[in-house]
Order: structure tokens, then sequence, then C-alpha cells
């Protein structure tokens, strides 16, 4: 609250925090606004042949062609990793006789038709997100035999892409 405080008064009586403001604020006491501000996180180094391999948009997958996060928002040493959840009724799947496969032509297909919504997403803590299916499966293994078939798709995992990695029932 202290650079706040050393903010000069506006006309109205209200504290001005305009950008010629805060610039003088900065200038006049450097030492409480770095106290106050958070460091910037570390960000790796931006080359050309990375902003080309980026702007190559019709490669599926390319090698040279990292994940843009780090470069965005810097390296977060102290940010847990997350995982997006999403709840779905029908999910894409082939059954013959009692058994169930997931081709991944027909996932990509499914979820390309009917595409995930950000108000079905859960962003959580991967930690949080893998213990809370430990203990679902552990529930689900206990409930009578016939209460999910052998054969039900209970899981498909995506990719950061969208594409299939595996299912499980």
């Amino acid at each position: 609250m202290a650079p706040l405080s050393r903010l000069p008064l506006g006309e109205d009586g209200r504290l001005d925090a305009s950008p010629l403001a805060t610039v003088e604020l900065k200038s006049k006491h450097p030492a409480v606004v770095s106290a106050a501000t958070t460091p910037a996180p570390l960000y790796p180094a931006l080359s050309r042949p990375l902003v080309d391999a980026w702007a190559m948009t019709s490669l599926e997958q390319h090698e040279g062609r990292p994940e843009v996060a780090p470069w965005l928002r810097g390296w977060e040493d102290e940010e847990e990793p997350h995982t997006d959840v999403v709840w779905r009724t029908y999910l894409p799947c082939l059954h013959t006789g009692d058994e169930t496969t997931i081709p991944p032509t027909i996932v990509a297909g499914f979820f390309h038709n009917a595409s995930i919504h950000a108000s079905e997403k859960l962003e959580a803590e991967t930690t949080r997100v893998f213990d809370w299916l430990l203990k679902r499966a552990d529930r689900l293994g206990k409930r009578e035999h016939d209460a999910v078939a052998d054969h039900e798709i209970v899981v498909i995992v995506l990719d950061r892409g969208g594409d299939f990695v595996r299912g499980a029932n």
C-alpha cells in the first residue's frame, strides 16, 4: 500500500494513478516501488529460427517448435503443472461384441465436431486431478460389477493439441 499512498491527489480528491503519475512515482521513489514490485520471471532467448518454426503452422508436428508458454510467461519455478478435466456423457468409441476400442481417427473427428468449450473445463493442479482420479477409480472398483460395464469407456486422454493419447475402461 505504501507506493499507492504516495500517488498525487487528482482534482476530484481521488488518487491519480494515470501513466504519468506512476512514471513520476517511479522516478521520485524508486526504492519504494522496487520493494512493492514482483520481479520479472526469466525468459528463454528468442531467436529468428524459433519464430520461423512457430510460423510454419501448416506443419502439424515440427521438432524445432517448442511450447510457446515460457516465451510468453517466462519460466515459473514455483507453479505446479495444471491439467484440464472435461466431463462428457458420451465418448467416442467402437463396440464390437464384448470389446470396446477407441480408434484415434474417431476421437479426432468427435472432438473436431464437438469441440471442448471453455465452460466444460475444470483446470486444477495435476497432482490434485491424479489423486481425485485414483479415488474415483477405487470407488468404481468397489461398486457392483454391473454398475460400470467392463466395456464402458470412462476416460480419454488428449494432449495439449487435442490429439488422442490413450483411453481406459
